[in-house]
């Protein structure tokens, strides 16, 4: 017998689409699509039975169903203007029961252009707009077929702006706030007069704690007037992540795409699209929000003519910046207002608080006040329903009094309070009070007297308070609702009947929320307050935070401890907060748990099973090394340089590039595109890396990698190659006609590979090659790599010879991969790419512009690692005559080693590593023996140079150490040669990187250095505070010549472009970082398209600028005598979490730290050379000549 079909309820708005889903109806149930089931429709006009109330019969056909069908049209999701709900569309309802109370799965269908209710917006749509032309209703009925078999299975499709943007899901919440919701038609009345006075930028409704301004926030948007809210947020302090002003712009961004179709258009575009991903929405919501929703706001419009709002409730709980935000919600709110587009207006809740007050100062309040009369009749009615429903209903009866005599006793008490007249019902029904004590004078006034006197009530005795305490302590702590196994962890209570009990005796005061697990929070923050606040601290039933996080902290601690393979969710995304919160809060534990919080995040099992997260893993660890670093140095140092190795180890070691494509080949792009956004890599390569992912995706999803694509343009040949693929045509591209041979590609590969004495050639620039190549005088603008013209011959002999070709193609590209000097190497990579792009099979180009994209993401450079090594050589040697003299031999070989270099091909000091090494041994010898180390540095200043790159940090390091030595009088020597490399680098833009990193150290850092002894000290907090701050920048100088470069042939001469830039707009294109970047740090030039003045300095936006000015900090102040020796650490201390982006800074800052902190004991040293051969540099193939130009 055949299975009975399932059923499907259609929703639909009866003046617009009736068409559409009586056909619908008779297709899902007579349909012949093989492979797919039939449905049996339930429709409204077929299905309601007279004399029995429709919305009943509404509400069982939802629950008798599979699954939702909700057909969208301007009738089925209309709203009246002014928020009745008298003549809204019954299918928000409809849509709201099947989400929240049935808890079915929702299809949506567009019908005609609309917008999308909020219950549904995430939800990725069935198009049937053009439902009437045959072909058209065929295949969206083909697509409809499917997405019902897929909600049926449990799956959910977002929109791609959805699942690339992440909004938050406030579904949950805003039903639970809308329950019971009476009313407040005269706050409708007046918002709406309010929103139709167009100079009004904001609106501010204000009330005290449980006056209803969340409830009605959420009948707000749930009647959404007139369809004119664009997007909404709601911040809760219960829920942390609410607060994150990143997850705010992105959240919002997200819910305006899903109903402004030209403003989701516009995000596929730079700079929209750049702002709005997640790495920079953490690190600059500001800028983000600015730039990715107001600036693109006003160049879309509004989606239709008229006034719209952004809606954000309970601003006062995401009053501070949470965390290591830059800043908060309201700050970034209140700061922006002038800037909303004319068309959009803020209306936002929040309590009478003074420090939101203060930031919109200008905004006059609409006040909910308690006693206006429409508010006392809305609570009235309220009570009044409540207690006319069962079980309240009952004890009215019993008790012999009427239920107007006791809605005006509960009203009056509760002084227009609807929190105080919710807990005083539910009093009642939990029989912490009877009806006849509302005759007396029973009620006590307000919210904090009632607390204290239902709990009184509740915890009688102190052996009931100290059975819940616990329960309600962790609670308090919690970062986002809990389940029952965190909980259990953290109170010591079994799961099951045990723990149930336990929250029954909490009654009201937490909530469940519903789901796969049910979570547990406190049901509102007025409580939470209350238990945490002055008022009740010394009271019997005051709470300490830090006694929740302490609770979470051990409990879950130990889970971890007896099984980390099977740590909730919940403990790995939040144990490193609680363990932060409990280190802070407890001086006497806090070695104990810094060690706990270090071991926990450095856990490589744990930093796999999380690599889905990986954002979150990285925050995680900065939170780790930030906790440590705040703490007493004596203590703290071991863990923190610990820490700080494994942080960047982390990012080095744990991030796979082959993951990214590998997620994008199972479909899984929005993971991929997170992911990729860890990679440091130059704008190119991450388009590329888009590109490679949406062509991997086709077969998956063809639809989400179509999107991709369209976003992720390099201007290169690359992106016909991946168009063409699309749209199934053959490419557009020139192919390679040249014949190669295999004695051709040897000597390539020769040449690529290098020499005994050189290694892998370190440049690959055409400079390189011997004979020089004819024609390139043609060509002085800029670079030019040897791969350049040897990739083409290469994929001409894989056309020839797929099998040999290839394999010799994979031997090239691996042999530029490893090439130490990063910038050549990515350079050389990209001209492979373009190369192979020319291919004629499109699947091998797929394939190896992958592995050659992968390679340039995660491929490293070299990096020095000698320095912190050598400082805690220094300091044993201080101790016995064994390790003095070990410590003079490794100086006797690094001296013996310098003698044989020259300033010829092959003999010099490539990578700066003698300098630095020379350089770190005088460091040492000075600070821990008082030594005299000029000559030493002179040795190191008279190092034979090598590539330009790496001698500008080499040499601005050695500055900052002869500065330290008192060799004050030769630092302007060390800076001039560092100026001299930076003006010979022959990559382009890294060349102008280099020399505004020398301008600033030689502009500011030095001078400064004279006057610095104490005010070292407030530097070093303001900048690690804020490491990107405007003065902390590198520095341009418009006009600069560089003087020093060499010109040895045209592809080492600067273009027009570079030296003749004089505006912002031409320098971000020089330096290729984002305009609005360049605004931000230089707010006082107003035109971006104006003038400079000639030498004129200009700030710039350099992100890897931070490390080397963290290195030049440290070493100022362990040069500082007038601070003590705890005062050095602990400055040097905080310079760490700054230092983590580049490992050989990151070196030389511990190597500053372990001097300035100098322990006596060889315990201490033994943790520390521990921690450094934990996370050893790995070793590379690396050329050791000079190269004269770079």
């Amino acid at each position: 017998m055949p299975a009975k079909p399932e059923k499907l309820f259609l929703s639909y708005g009866r003046a617009d689409a009736s068409a559409l889903a009586d056909r619908l109806a008779h297709d899902l149930a007579h349909h012949q699509i093989a492979g797919q089931p039939r449905y049996t429709p339930w429709k409204d006009r077929f299905a309601l039975v007279a004399g029995r109330s429709w919305a009943d019969q509404i509400a069982d056909a939802l629950r008798d169903t599979a699954a939702m069908v909700a057909l969208m049209s301007p009738h089925s999701v209309r709203s009246r203007a002014d928020g009745r709900s008298t003549d809204d569309s019954v299918c928000l309802d409809e849509i709201s029961f099947a989400r929240f109370g049935a808890r079915k799965p929702i299809v949506p269908v567009l019908v005609a252009p609309c917008t999308p209710p909020f219950e549904i917006f995430r939800l990725d749509y069935v198009d049937f707009t053009q439902w009437k032309t045959p072909a058209e209703y065929e295949a969206a009925f083909a697509r409809l077929l499917d997405a019902i078999a897929a909600a049926a299975r449990g799956e959910i499709r977002y929109r791609t702006s959805a699942d690339r943007l992440q909004p938050w899901d406030y579904g949950n919440y805003l039903a639970g706030k809308r329950e019971g919701f009476v009313g407040r038609r005269w706050l409708f009345s007046a918002l709406k007069d309010e929103l139709s006075v167009e100079t009004r930028r904001a609106i501010l409704i204000t009330g005290g704690p449980g006056f209803g301004k969340s409830a009605f926030i959420a009948e707000y948007l749930h009647r959404n007037p007139d369809g004119r809210v664009l997007a909404f947020h709601c911040c809760q302090a219960v829920t942390r992540e609410t607060l994150s002003p990143g997850r705010f712009v992105r959240s919002v961004a997200a819910m305006i795409a899903s109903r402004h179709p030209a403003y989701e258009a516009l995000l596929d575009q730079p700079p929209y699209r750049d702002v709005l991903t997640e790495k920079y929405c953490s690190t600059d919501p500001a800028s983000a929000f600015e730039e990715g929703v107001l600036a693109a706001l006003e160049r879309v419009g509004p989606p239709r003519p008229g006034r719209w709002t952004l809606v954000v409730d309970a601003l006062d709980e995401a009053a501070e910046a949470p965390g290591d935000a830059p800043t908060g919600i309201v700050q970034l709110l209140a700061t922006r207002i002038s800037r909303f587009p004319r068309w959009l207006a803020l209306v936002a809740t929040s309590r009478p608080e003074q420090n939101v007050l203060e930031l919109f100062a200008n905004v006059k309040p609409l006040v909910i006040e308690p006693t206006h009369i429409a508010n006392v009749r809305d609570l009235r009615r309220y009570v009044t329903d409540r207690l006319a429903a069962p079980p309240l209903a009952d004890a009215i009866n019993a008790s012999g009094r009427r239920t107007a005599w006791a809605a005006k006793r509960i009203g009056d008490a509760a002084e227009g309070n609807f929190l105080y007249a919710e807990q005083a019902l539910d009093a009642l029904a939990q029989g912490l009070l009877r009806v006849d004590e509302l005759a007396t004078t029973a009620l006590p006034p307000g919210l904090t007297l009632q607390y204290r006197l239902f709990f009184g009530r509740r915890y009688a005795t102190d052996a009931a308070w100290d059975a819940a305490r616990p329960l309600f302590a962790v609670l308090v702590a919690a970062q986002e609702p809990l389940g029952a196994a965190e909980l259990a962890a953290a109170t010591g209570f079994a799961t099951g009947r045990v723990l149930s009990q336990q929250l029954a005796r909490l009654g009201a005061y937490v909530r469940e929320i519903a789901g796969a697990t049910p979570r547990y929070a406190l049901f509102h923050r007025s409580l939470v307050e209350w238990l945490t606040g002055a008022e009740e601290q010394g009271g019997r039933f005051a709470i300490d935070a830090a006694e929740g996080h302490r609770l979470l902290a051990d409990g879950l601690h130990a889970t971890y401890k007896r099984e980390r393979l099977k740590l909730s969710a919940y403990a790995l995304a939040h144990l490193p907060a609680h363990l932060a919160a409990a280190a802070r809060a407890d001086a006497q534990r806090r070695a104990e748990r810094q060690r706990q919080l270090a071991e926990f995040v450095l856990d490589p099992v744990l930093q796999a099973r999380r690599l889905a997260d990986p954002f979150g893993m990285d925050a995680a660890l900065r939170l780790a090394l930030h906790t440590v670093v705040e703490g007493p140095p004596e203590t703290s140092i071991p863990g923190a340089i610990r820490l700080a190795l494994g942080v960047e180890a982390f990012r080095r070691e744990r991030l796979d590039a082959s993951r990214v494509f590998d997620l994008a080949a199972a479909g899984e792009l929005a993971q991929s595109e997170r992911e990729l956004q860890l990679y440091s890599a130059d704008e190119q390569w991450l388009n590329a890396a888009r590109l490679v992912a949406a062509w991997l995706a086709i077969d998956k999803d063809r639809a989400a990698a179509g999107e991709l694509r369209a976003r992720s343009q390099t201007g290169s040949v690359l992106d016909e190659r991946v168009a063409a693929y699309f749209e199934r045509r053959p490419a557009r591209v020139r192919p390679i006609t040249a014949i190669a041979d295999l004695h051709e590609v040897t000597q390539i590969l020769l040449q690529t590979g290098g020499t005994e004495a050189e290694g892998v050639n370190p440049s690959m620039l055409v400079d390189q090659a011997a004979p020089p190549i004819e024609g390139l005088e043609a060509d002085a603008e800029g670079t030019r790599y040897l791969a350049e013209l040897q990739a083409p011959i290469m994929v001409a002999f894989a056309q020839q010879d797929r099998t040999l070709g290839s394999e010799k193609l994979r031997e090239y590209i691996a042999l530029n991969a490893g090439n130490a000097y990063r910038v050549y190497r990515n350079g050389s990579l990209w001209q492979i790419l373009l190369a192979v792009a020319h291919h004629t099979d499109p699947v091998w180009v797929r394939e190896f512009a992958r592995t050659i994209v992968a390679a340039a993401l995660a491929g490293r450079g070299w990096e020095f690692g000698g320095a912190a090594p050598i400082a805690a050589a220094a300091l044993r040697a201080r101790g016995g005559t064994g390790a003095l003299e070990a410590f003079d031999r490794s100086l006797q070989r690094a001296l013996d080693a310098t003698r044989a270099l020259a300033p010829i091909r092959g003999r010099g000091d490539s990578w700066g590593e003698w300098r630095r090494s020379l350089g770190a041994h005088a460091q040492a010898r000075r600070v821990v023996f008082g030594a005299d180390v000029k000559p030493l540095l002179e040795r190191a200043l008279a190092i034979p140079p090598g590539y330009a790159g790496f001698q500008v940090a080499a040499c601005l390091d050695l500055a900052a150490t002869l500065a330290l030595c008192g060799a004050h009088e030769r630092v302007g020597a060390a800076l001039t040669e560092a100026q001299r490399a930076a003006h010979n680098v022959q990559d382009l833009v890294f060349c102008a990187r280099s020399v505004s990193r020398v301008h600033a150290i030689r502009r500011i850092w030095w001078p400064a250095a004279s006057g610095d002894e104490i005010a070292i000290v407030d530097t070093v907090e303001r900048f690690a505070c804020d490491p990107h701050a405007p003065e902390f920048c590198a520095l341009h100088v418009v006009g600069e010549q560089y003087a020093h470069r060499r010109v040895a042939n045209p592809t080492s001469r600067l273009p027009a472009w570079l030296v003749e830039a004089r505006t912002l707009e031409s320098l971000a294109r020089v330096y290729q970082f984002r305009l609005g970047e360049w605004q931000r740090v230089n707010p006082e030039i107003a035109s971006l398209d104006a003038a400079l003045a000639e030498r004129a300095a200009v700030r710039v936006p350099d992100p890897r600028f931070a490390p080397q000015l963290a290195a030049w900090l440290a070493a100022r102040v362990l040069a500082s005598a007038t601070l003590s020796a705890p005062e050095r650490a602990a400055a040097i201390l905080r310079l760490l979490p700054v230092a983590v982006a580049d490992r050989t800074e990151l070196d030389a800052v511990i190597a500053c730290l372990l001097l300035a902190w100098a322990p006596a004991d060889t315990t201490a040293l033994d943790d520390v050379d521990a921690a450094l051969s934990s996370y050893p540099l790995p070793t590379m193939d690396r050329a050791a000549g000079p190269e004269p130009l770079a």
